[in-house]
């Protein structure tokens, strides 16, 4: 109206003139402010452009405030302090804050803006389409059975986990213990090479047939110590498996959300576009079902995040532990597979193009947008420690109390028990890999190779395994008597073992025995007659002295390899004994004897290595003997003169050098000399 007024009092070209000026005017206002909206919008420029942007556009605004000032004046319209009212804000405010400040300003509005959740392709959040004419009777039908049927499984698996997977699996160090006193040094679980079965499973032996649960075990304990592998992959599950069920629940939140800032009415769809499709309104009801969905899936999956959490920190296997979070995902994971597999084609294309629903604003994204993400790994990082502190150290400290249990102090010795309730205990040697592949495994390896059991040439042959059992359950003096009249047939005489046509297996057997491979004849054997090989004392009794008396072998009895029905049935044995005068020797003559201090040092050296607490006594012994002849044996006790003399199936009698000592003029021993 005032601008009317104004023109009347103009002439036509003044008028025409000044409304050409005003609308050139705003068009350039216009475009100023699109450059400006433009600029604060802009992300990627340097602090230089923006600086250099804000000044040219506070010399554009103040170009464009003079020119209206001076317009304004020209045509009187308003007064001076009229103009400053229409000057542009900036000018107003005298200077633009600084562009950075203005566009995080920006930006974080914009990024309120757009808070939405974009329904995802689930039974849980297709929920939401159920009882909707648009998805049909059956494409509601199939989405409550998927949803029920997906509850119902992780309902069940966390039972399953609650029940079945929480069993303690580590023993604990008294039932390791007890395996140790038990069975790990018992002398029937002792192997082939001597050494005992804790030695045998602490040293790896992959040859056992007993034992494997705890050689398992160790091998479980060791893995999962070594290097602290086994905490450090279960913290990193861990938090893992914590970030990942934290992104289930905040979905579901964020869902929830969504549909809560729905306006209410009845639940209405409405297509905008060909691929497009919005939600325009949600009704109380479904708003409620929705709810009550959402604290159901949070609760199922924190009962997840717990249950898998004690599962995989009690895991020792260490690949346990990757499979074990692998299916935990795959549970918390089993509803979009579900909707795959139940979802009908409309439900499906219906939740493809339903448009992302905007959300509420939340006051974590306003003055400070890294608080959430903050707080997750705040909370991801208290949640592993509380279970590393419960659980997982605990655990490894436990480990490390069963490994000592088990392979701990002394593992090289092995024990029986006789039946009238003595128990008696004995060394052994150490496992090793060289005892694994010992002689005794290339023998059988031959066999293995061989064409038959006798072209093997390292095994005695036989024809049924009824016969292999009888001869591996007879005695060893019976075992010695049919070597000798039925497989050598040497009698009481050496064997020729290298001799064309002599029994390969038993020169085989020697030389394994001995652990000399070069050894030919029984001469080559002489050093080894007083050992604890009995084969040697079987193959080459002359040699050993087990063919005549006063041949100073200790062991000497049938027990210990010596065929001493065929010795002492031999003529040679019988003419040597009757030769023997019934008198005890001066010591002086004994001590000319090497048979006699052979006999003494063997005596007093195999009993002291068996009852060391004797050795002393034995060692005593041996000296009166060796100094005082047969009237030494004055200082042994009677029990021990009466072995000494008698004689036993493991050793000699002495009664053929101290007759008279040993009372052979009284009783008829078999080694008295036949002149008694």
């Amino acid at each position: 109206m005032q601008f009317t007024l104004l023109a009347r009092d103009m002439d036509a070209e003044t008028s025409s003139r000044l409304a050409l000026e005003l609308s050139a005017l705003a068009r350039r206002v216009e475009a100023l402010e699109a450059q400006v909206l433009s600029t604060r919008q802009a992300d990627g420029r340097d602090a230089n452009q923006r600086s250099e942007v804000q000044f040219g556009m506070d010399d554009q605004h103040s170009s464009i405030d003079m020119q209206c000032y001076e317009s304004a004046r020209t045509a009187g319209q308003v007064s001076a302090e009229g103009v400053d009212v229409a000057l542009s804000p900036a000018r107003q405010k005298g200077r633009y804050p600084k562009q950075q400040s203005v566009l995080s300003h920006d930006i974080r509005i914009g990024a309120d803006q757009k808070l939405e959740h974009k329904v995802s392709e689930s039974v849980y959040e297709s929920a939401l389409l159920i009882g909707l004419p648009v998805i049909g009777r059956w494409g509601s039908l199939l989405a409550l059975v998927g949803l029920l049927m997906n509850i119902t499984m992780q309902c069940l698996f966390i039972w399953v986990v609650q029940k079945a997977f929480f069993v303690k699996g580590l023993p604990s160090v008294e039932q390791v213990r007890a395996w140790r006193m038990n069975e790990g040094h018992d002398f029937v679980n002792a192997g082939g090479a001597g050494a005992s079965l804790v030695s045998r499973v602490c040293n790896g032996d992959p040859s056992l047939i007993v034992g494997t649960d705890k050689q398992s075990l160790l091998q479980t304990l060791k893995t999962y110590s070594h290097h602290g592998a086994g905490v450090t992959l279960s913290m990193m599950v861990l938090f893992i498996w914590f970030l990942y069920v934290a992104e289930e629940i905040e979905g579901a939140l964020n869902f929830w959300l969504a549909v809560r800032h729905r306006p209410t009415g009845r639940t209405r769809l409405l297509q905008t576009g060909e691929d497009s499709v919005i939600l325009e309104a949600v009704s109380h009801t479904r708003r409620r079902a929705i709810g009550f969905l959402t604290l159901l899936r949070v609760a199922l999956a924190s009962a997840l995040l717990f249950q898998g959490a004690y599962w995989l920190a009690n895991s020792m296997e260490i690949l346990d532990l990757v499979l074990n979070a692998a299916a935990l995902a795959f549970i918390l994971e089993l509803d979009d597979a579900i909707f795959r597999l139940c979802a009908t084609w409309p439900t499906k294309v219906l939740l493809a193009d339903l448009e992302p629903l905007p959300r509420k604003h939340h006051p974590m994204h306003g003055s400070d947008a890294s608080l959430t993400p903050l707080m997750n790994l705040t909370l991801a990082v208290v949640f592993v420690a509380l279970l590393a502190t419960t659980r997982i150290l605990p655990m490894q400290d436990n480990m490390a109390k069963i490994m000592a249990e088990m392979c701990g102090d002394n593992e090289d010795w092995v024990y029986t028990k006789h039946e009238v309730g003595l128990i008696m205990a004995a060394p052994t040697v150490p496992y090793t890999q060289e005892l694994l592949m010992s002689s005794l495994n290339a023998a059988i390896e031959k066999v293995v190779e061989a064409d038959s059991l006798a072209a093997a040439g390292t095994v005695q042959p036989l024809n049924s395994l009824s016969i292999l059992s009888s001869f591996g359950n007879m005695d060893t003096p019976g075992l010695v008597t049919t070597l000798v009249r039925s497989v050598m047939f040497n009698g009481c005489e050496d064997y020729a073992f290298s001799a064309p046509g002599a029994i390969p297996h038993i020169a085989a057997t020697l030389r394994r025995e001995l652990g000399n491979e070069s050894i030919a004849i029984c001469e080559d054997v002489r050093q080894h007659c007083m050992g604890l090989s009995f084969f040697v004392r079987t193959v080459c009794p002359e040699t050993c002295g087990c063919s005549l008396p006063r041949s100073g072998l200790y062991r000497s009895g049938a027990a210990r390899g010596c065929p001493v029905k065929d010795c002492q049935a031999a003529p040679k044995y019988a003419q040597a004994l009757s030769e023997i005068p019934c008198e005890d020797p001066e010591p002086e003559v004994l001590q000319a004897m090497p048979a006699w201090s052979q006999m003494w040092q063997q005596w007093s050296g195999i009993n002291s290595r068996l009852l060391p607490s004797h050795k002393e006594y034995y060692a005593s012994g041996t000296r009166a003997l060796l100094q005082h002849g047969c009237a030494g044996l004055a200082n042994v006790s009677d029990s021990d003169k009466q072995a000494l003399c008698f004689g036993n199936s493991v050793t000699a009698s002495i009664a053929d050098f101290c007759p008279v000592a040993c009372n052979c003029t009284m009783s008829r021993f078999l080694n008295c000399p036949t002149s008694c």
